[in-house]
């Protein structure tokens, strides 16, 4: 049904309706049945009167059908008027009331004051506006990756010489050295006395 309506060549600011003939009751359709569609429908901006098929119906499934409010798209619409031993007739006065709505509410949209505007000539350029106001602190971020090394430091001065410190223990005897190499042979001299 979206399908259909949605293909039908028409003016994109139509309103688009659609009349369901129900008894609301839930059925074990594999497509999910009225109550899906209608909800597709409706997605789509098409207006959906839900209209009984009978007196044997289920109120609530029809209001979920229907767009809402259900006092415009629902109301007490019955299709056909049952009596005993006679054949159903169709209830017109069904049928004009929807057409009144529907016929109403187009009125209503097409006369709205944004309908009715035509496209004048661009205005003058406005004054530029005052700085906005300073928004609000944002979420902490995320932590970052780590930084590379730095460069190292420069020298530091020269520190102070430090105080003389105390005499250290004796030390142990050292180990003998070598013998001595042999000296050179001498002259006898004698001394006169």
């Amino acid at each position: 049904m979206t399908a259909e309506m949605l293909r039908a060549p028409s003016d994109p600011r139509a309103m688009r309706f659609a009349v369901v003939i129900t008894d609301g009751h839930v059925t074990g359709s594999p497509c999910g049945g009225i109550k899906v569609t209608s909800e597709r429908a409706r997605d789509k901006d098409i207006r959906i009167f839900v209209v009984a098929a009978s007196k044997n119906l289920d109120e609530t499934g029809l209001q979920e059908i229907a767009n809402a409010p259900a006092a415009v798209y629902r109301r007490d619409f019955t299709a056909v008027v049952l009596e005993p031993g006679r054949l159903p007739i169709i209830h017109m006065q069904t049928i004009e009331r929807i057409i009144e709505t529907m016929s109403h509410m187009a009125y209503v949209e097409c006369y709205k004051v944004s309908c009715l505007e035509t496209e004048g000539p661009l205005g003058p350029k406005g004054h530029r506006g005052q700085k906005g106001a300073k928004g609000d602190n944002g979420e902490p971020g995320l932590k970052g990756n780590s930084g590379r090394h730095g460069d190292p430091g420069i020298e530091g001065p020269i520190g102070q010489p430090g105080i003389k410190g105390e005499f250290g223990l004796k030390g142990e005897k050292g180990v003998a050295g070598l013998s001595g190499r042999n000296g050179t042979d001498g002259q006898k001299v004698r001394m006169n006395t």
